[in-house]
């Protein structure tokens, strides 16, 4: 098994999502998703802030194949956030993206990012 880092705002950010499936399993997260595939949730941080950490599973080895070629959700989600700023929308700040990589497939992807707690949305 290979952690790969996409994505770190600081060194800090870097190691906290290292450490991602002990987080997701302390008393300090708050999960608000928990499917098959998707473990996502509010998790309080080292300086006693908040952000939202997502897990994303791979559903098969074929997909875990494409996903290295065309990205992760996690590297989706990286490009979505510029795309986004870029033309002026507000939305969360990335914190860091890792995906892990099996036998030269993706199996799993995360994203931390920064917490919207009472935000509205629109779906």
């Amino acid at each position: 098994m290979r952690k790969c880092l996409l994505y770190a705002e600081s060194p800090e950010w870097a190691d906290f999502l290292k450490q991602a499936d002990a987080v997701m399993g302390s008393p300090d997260f708050r999960p608000v998703k928990n499917e098959a595939r998707t473990r996502a949730g509010f998790v309080r941080t080292r300086d006693g802030g908040c952000a939202f950490l997502k897990r994303s599973e791979v559903s098969s080895l074929a997909s875990g194949l494409a996903d290295r070629f065309r990205g992760s959700r996690a590297a989706r989600a990286l490009r979505g956030a510029k795309i986004l700023r870029d033309a002026g929308f507000l939305c969360p700040r990335p914190l860091a993206a890792m995906d892990v990589i099996e036998k030269g497939t993706l199996c799993r992807g995360y994203l931390l990012s920064e917490a919207l707690e009472n935000a509205q949305i629109l779906s």
